[in-house]
Protein backbone atom coordinates (compact mmCIF):
# COMPACT_ATOMS: atom_id res chain seq x y z
CA UNK A 1 0.00 0.00 0.00
CA UNK A 2 1.06 3.57 -0.62
CA UNK A 3 1.00 6.25 1.69
CA UNK A 4 0.89 9.67 1.30
CA UNK A 5 1.31 12.67 3.52
CA UNK A 6 -2.38 14.08 4.09
CA UNK A 7 -1.89 17.85 5.23
CA UNK A 8 -4.80 18.62 7.70
CA UNK A 9 -5.64 21.86 9.61
CA UNK A 10 -5.76 19.99 13.35
CA UNK A 11 -2.22 18.44 12.14
CA UNK A 12 -0.67 21.79 11.75
CA UNK A 13 -2.55 23.02 15.03
CA UNK A 14 -0.93 20.61 16.86
CA UNK A 15 2.47 19.74 15.07
CA UNK A 16 1.98 15.98 15.08
CA UNK A 17 2.85 14.04 12.05
CA UNK A 18 0.33 12.58 10.17
CA UNK A 19 0.06 9.32 7.46
CA UNK A 20 -3.12 8.31 5.66
CA UNK A 21 -2.70 4.51 3.75
CA UNK A 22 -3.85 4.97 -0.10
CA UNK A 23 -5.07 1.92 -2.62
CA UNK A 24 -2.45 0.93 -4.85
CA UNK A 25 -3.92 2.89 -7.86
CA UNK A 26 -3.59 6.28 -6.22
CA UNK A 27 -7.76 6.53 -4.73
CA UNK A 28 -8.10 7.10 -0.73
CA UNK A 29 -10.14 3.57 0.04
CA UNK A 30 -13.45 4.58 1.40
CA UNK A 31 -13.53 4.93 5.00
CA UNK A 32 -16.94 3.93 7.29
CA UNK A 33 -19.04 6.91 8.42
CA UNK A 34 -20.18 5.28 11.55
CA UNK A 35 -18.15 2.28 12.23
CA UNK A 36 -20.08 -0.21 9.71
CA UNK A 37 -20.94 -0.65 6.24
CA UNK A 38 -18.66 -0.99 3.07
CA UNK A 39 -15.08 0.05 3.13
CA UNK A 40 -12.24 -0.97 5.59
CA UNK A 41 -12.31 -0.01 9.11
CA UNK A 42 -10.34 3.85 10.05
CA UNK A 43 -6.91 2.58 12.23
CA UNK A 44 -5.54 5.34 13.67
CA UNK A 45 -2.11 4.93 15.35
CA UNK A 46 0.66 6.29 17.96
CA UNK A 47 3.88 6.03 15.96
CA UNK A 48 5.20 3.86 18.59
CA UNK A 49 2.68 1.32 16.75
CA UNK A 50 3.67 2.21 13.41
CA UNK A 51 5.03 -0.93 12.49
CA UNK A 52 2.12 -2.96 13.84
CA UNK A 53 -0.62 -0.82 11.91
CA UNK A 54 1.25 -1.76 8.71
CA UNK A 55 0.54 -5.14 8.77
CA UNK A 56 -3.86 -3.99 9.91
CA UNK A 57 -6.19 -4.93 7.50
CA UNK A 58 -7.61 -1.04 7.69
CA UNK A 59 -7.32 2.66 6.56
CA UNK A 60 -4.44 3.57 8.85
CA UNK A 61 -3.61 7.03 10.17
CA UNK A 62 -0.59 7.14 11.88
CA UNK A 63 0.05 10.43 13.81
CA UNK A 64 1.45 11.80 17.51
CA UNK A 65 -1.45 10.85 19.91
CA UNK A 66 -1.38 14.55 21.63
CA UNK A 67 -2.61 15.20 17.55
CA UNK A 68 -5.49 12.86 18.07
CA UNK A 69 -6.60 14.24 21.45
CA UNK A 70 -6.68 17.89 20.27
CA UNK A 71 -8.89 16.90 17.57
CA UNK A 72 -11.40 14.75 19.65
CA UNK A 73 -11.58 17.22 21.92
CA UNK A 74 -11.98 19.31 18.86
CA UNK A 75 -14.99 17.70 18.05
CA UNK A 76 -13.36 14.90 15.46
CA UNK A 77 -15.50 12.40 15.27
CA UNK A 78 -14.38 9.01 16.61
CA UNK A 79 -12.32 7.03 14.82
CA UNK A 80 -12.86 3.12 14.19
CA UNK A 81 -10.26 2.45 16.23
CA UNK A 82 -7.02 4.61 17.95
CA UNK A 83 -3.73 2.00 18.95
CA UNK A 84 -1.91 4.07 21.41
CA UNK A 85 -0.10 3.80 24.92
CA UNK A 86 -2.89 3.50 27.89
CA UNK A 87 -3.44 6.73 29.42
CA UNK A 88 -4.04 8.54 25.92
CA UNK A 89 -7.99 7.38 25.46
CA UNK A 90 -8.03 7.79 29.24
CA UNK A 91 -6.91 11.26 28.94
CA UNK A 92 -8.90 12.14 26.29
CA UNK A 93 -12.17 11.67 28.45
CA UNK A 94 -10.16 13.30 31.98
CA UNK A 95 -9.70 16.91 29.72
CA UNK A 96 -13.32 16.11 28.40
CA UNK A 97 -16.74 17.88 30.23
CA UNK A 98 -17.17 16.05 33.50
CA UNK A 99 -20.47 14.04 33.37
CA UNK A 100 -20.35 13.42 30.19
CA UNK A 101 -19.95 9.51 29.20
CA UNK A 102 -16.69 8.62 27.51
CA UNK A 103 -16.72 9.26 23.85
CA UNK A 104 -15.22 5.20 23.12
CA UNK A 105 -17.71 2.38 23.01
CA UNK A 106 -14.84 -0.28 23.89
CA UNK A 107 -11.56 0.44 25.56
CA UNK A 108 -8.92 -2.94 25.39
CA UNK A 109 -6.03 -3.76 26.66
CA UNK A 110 -3.45 -5.40 24.02
CA UNK A 111 -0.27 -5.77 25.17
CA UNK A 112 2.13 -4.51 27.76
CA UNK A 113 5.40 -4.31 28.07
CA UNK A 114 7.99 -2.76 30.69
CA UNK A 115 9.37 0.85 30.16
CA UNK A 116 13.33 0.74 30.21
CA UNK A 117 16.24 2.64 29.05
CA UNK A 118 19.10 1.90 26.69
CA UNK A 119 22.62 3.03 27.66
CA UNK A 120 26.10 2.38 28.95
CA UNK A 121 26.63 0.16 31.36
CA UNK A 122 27.82 2.35 34.06
CA UNK A 123 24.08 4.16 33.98
CA UNK A 124 23.00 0.56 35.87
CA UNK A 125 21.21 1.92 38.88
CA UNK A 126 20.40 5.10 37.79
CA UNK A 127 16.47 5.23 38.42
CA UNK A 128 13.64 7.68 36.76
CA UNK A 129 14.56 10.25 39.28
CA UNK A 130 18.24 10.09 38.59
CA UNK A 131 17.43 10.34 35.01
CA UNK A 132 15.28 13.67 35.59
CA UNK A 133 17.59 15.29 37.47
CA UNK A 134 20.60 14.32 35.61
CA UNK A 135 19.38 15.47 32.18
CA UNK A 136 17.84 18.67 34.25
CA UNK A 137 21.35 19.46 35.26
CA UNK A 138 22.73 19.03 31.67
CA UNK A 139 24.75 15.99 33.15
CA UNK A 140 23.15 13.52 31.03
CA UNK A 141 21.71 13.35 27.63
CA UNK A 142 18.52 11.37 26.97
CA UNK A 143 17.11 11.06 23.47
CA UNK A 144 12.83 10.77 23.64
CA UNK A 145 10.44 11.16 20.98
CA UNK A 146 8.93 13.98 22.56
CA UNK A 147 5.84 14.71 24.93
CA UNK A 148 3.09 15.01 21.87
CA UNK A 149 3.63 11.68 21.25
CA UNK A 150 2.26 8.29 23.00
CA UNK A 151 5.97 7.29 24.61
CA UNK A 152 6.69 10.61 25.41
CA UNK A 153 3.85 10.97 28.00
CA UNK A 154 4.64 7.47 29.32
CA UNK A 155 8.60 9.00 29.45
CA UNK A 156 6.89 12.08 31.52
CA UNK A 157 5.34 10.05 33.61
CA UNK A 158 8.03 7.64 34.31
CA UNK A 159 10.05 10.80 35.50
CA UNK A 160 7.42 11.86 37.20
CA UNK A 161 7.16 8.81 39.54
CA UNK A 162 10.29 8.77 40.23
CA UNK A 163 10.52 12.10 41.94
CA UNK A 164 8.23 10.70 44.21
CA UNK A 165 9.52 7.95 44.75
CA UNK A 166 6.69 5.63 43.50
CA UNK A 167 4.17 7.01 45.88
CA UNK A 168 0.87 8.14 44.66
CA UNK A 169 0.60 11.57 44.10
CA UNK A 170 -2.18 13.81 42.95
CA UNK A 171 -2.52 17.15 40.74
CA UNK A 172 -1.99 19.29 43.78
CA UNK A 173 1.20 17.96 44.32
CA UNK A 174 2.44 19.29 40.96
CA UNK A 175 4.20 22.38 42.53
CA UNK A 176 7.43 23.81 44.24
CA UNK A 177 10.41 21.78 43.38
CA UNK A 178 8.41 18.78 41.34
CA UNK A 179 7.90 21.88 38.53
CA UNK A 180 10.98 23.31 38.00
CA UNK A 181 12.64 19.71 38.18
CA UNK A 182 9.93 18.75 35.03
CA UNK A 183 10.32 22.00 33.69
CA UNK A 184 13.96 21.93 33.55
CA UNK A 185 13.91 17.91 32.19
CA UNK A 186 11.55 18.81 29.13
CA UNK A 187 13.58 21.82 28.26
CA UNK A 188 16.81 19.69 28.15
CA UNK A 189 15.83 16.32 27.13
CA UNK A 190 16.65 15.48 23.53
CA UNK A 191 13.95 14.94 20.46
CA UNK A 192 14.18 12.68 18.40
CA UNK A 193 12.06 10.17 15.66
CA UNK A 194 14.20 7.12 16.94
CA UNK A 195 16.07 7.87 19.98
CA UNK A 196 16.48 4.29 20.83
CA UNK A 197 17.68 3.13 17.25
CA UNK A 198 20.21 6.68 17.23
CA UNK A 199 21.76 5.77 20.55
CA UNK A 200 22.52 2.06 19.35
CA UNK A 201 23.78 3.00 15.93
CA UNK A 202 26.17 5.10 17.64
CA UNK A 203 27.34 3.35 20.23
CA UNK A 204 25.71 5.79 22.43
CA UNK A 205 27.22 8.83 21.23
CA UNK A 206 24.27 10.68 20.03
CA UNK A 207 22.63 10.68 23.44
CA UNK A 208 24.13 8.94 26.80
CA UNK A 209 20.68 6.74 26.92
CA UNK A 210 17.33 6.60 25.62
CA UNK A 211 13.60 5.70 26.71
CA UNK A 212 11.52 2.43 24.78
CA UNK A 213 9.28 -0.62 25.55
CA UNK A 214 11.83 -3.61 26.71
CA UNK A 215 9.56 -5.29 24.01
CA UNK A 216 10.53 -2.45 20.88
CA UNK A 217 14.54 -2.07 22.35
CA UNK A 218 15.54 -5.66 23.19
CA UNK A 219 15.85 -6.88 19.11
CA UNK A 220 18.00 -3.95 18.64
CA UNK A 221 19.92 -4.23 21.17
CA UNK A 222 20.36 -7.89 20.78
CA UNK A 223 21.14 -7.34 16.87
CA UNK A 224 23.85 -4.93 17.56
CA UNK A 225 25.73 -7.19 20.32
CA UNK A 226 29.49 -6.26 21.06
CA UNK A 227 28.40 -2.16 21.57
CA UNK A 228 28.57 -0.50 24.92
CA UNK A 229 25.08 0.35 25.20
CA UNK A 230 22.69 -2.16 26.53
CA UNK A 231 18.99 -2.52 28.60
CA UNK A 232 18.64 -0.21 31.51
CA UNK A 233 15.64 -1.05 34.01
CA UNK A 234 15.11 1.88 36.48
CA UNK A 235 12.75 1.70 39.28
CA UNK A 236 10.11 2.09 39.87
CA UNK A 237 9.32 -0.10 37.72
CA UNK A 238 6.90 1.65 34.92
CA UNK A 239 4.83 -0.34 31.92
CA UNK A 240 3.55 0.46 28.92
CA UNK A 241 0.16 -1.00 27.89
CA UNK A 242 -1.07 -1.12 24.42
CA UNK A 243 -5.24 -0.06 24.19
CA UNK A 244 -7.30 0.02 21.50
CA UNK A 245 -10.05 2.54 21.84
CA UNK A 246 -12.88 3.09 19.35
CA UNK A 247 -16.37 2.83 18.22
CA UNK A 248 -15.31 -0.71 16.31
CA UNK A 249 -12.52 -2.77 17.86
CA UNK A 250 -12.84 -5.67 15.29
CA UNK A 251 -8.84 -5.28 15.36
CA UNK A 252 -8.85 -6.50 18.59
CA UNK A 253 -7.24 -9.98 18.11
CA UNK A 254 -5.29 -9.49 14.50
CA UNK A 255 -3.10 -6.32 16.65
CA UNK A 256 -2.94 -8.27 19.64
CA UNK A 257 -1.49 -11.21 18.01
CA UNK A 258 0.84 -9.06 15.99
CA UNK A 259 2.16 -7.03 19.67
CA UNK A 260 2.61 -10.30 21.08
CA UNK A 261 4.84 -11.78 18.40
CA UNK A 262 7.31 -8.89 19.14
CA UNK A 263 7.48 -9.81 22.27
CA UNK A 264 4.56 -8.05 24.15
CA UNK A 265 2.70 -9.82 26.69
CA UNK A 266 -0.94 -10.33 27.83
CA UNK A 267 -2.87 -7.43 29.55
CA UNK A 268 -2.78 -7.98 33.23
CA UNK A 269 -4.52 -6.28 36.66
CA UNK A 270 -1.55 -4.89 37.64
CA UNK A 271 -0.40 -1.56 38.23
CA UNK A 272 1.22 0.46 35.43
CA UNK A 273 3.12 2.45 37.93
CA UNK A 274 2.18 5.68 35.99
CA UNK A 275 0.09 8.45 37.59
CA UNK A 276 -3.56 8.28 36.71
CA UNK A 277 -5.14 9.50 33.45
CA UNK A 278 -6.05 13.02 35.78
CA UNK A 279 -2.39 13.58 36.54
CA UNK A 280 -0.96 12.92 32.92
CA UNK A 281 -3.24 15.37 31.45
CA UNK A 282 -2.24 17.98 33.82
CA UNK A 283 1.58 16.82 33.29
CA UNK A 284 0.98 16.94 29.94
CA UNK A 285 -0.13 20.40 30.09
CA UNK A 286 3.37 21.48 31.73
CA UNK A 287 5.48 19.95 29.48
CA UNK A 288 3.67 20.56 25.85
Amino acid sequence: MKRLLAVLAAAAMVGGSLYLRYGDDGDEESGRADGGGEGPPQLVCDPLFEEVCDGADAEVTIEDAAATVDRLLGGDRVPDAWLAPGPWPAIVDALGTPGVPSRFDEVAPLARSGLVAVGRADLEGCGWRCFGSRVGDDDLELGWTGPATGLGLVTVGAVSSGFFRGEPFATNDLSGEFIGYLSRFADQARQARAPVQDVIVTNGSAFDVAVSPEAEAEPLVEARRGTRVGLLYPEPVVTVEAVLAGRDTDLTDSLRADLLDRGWERPSEDPTGLPSAGVLAALLGRVR
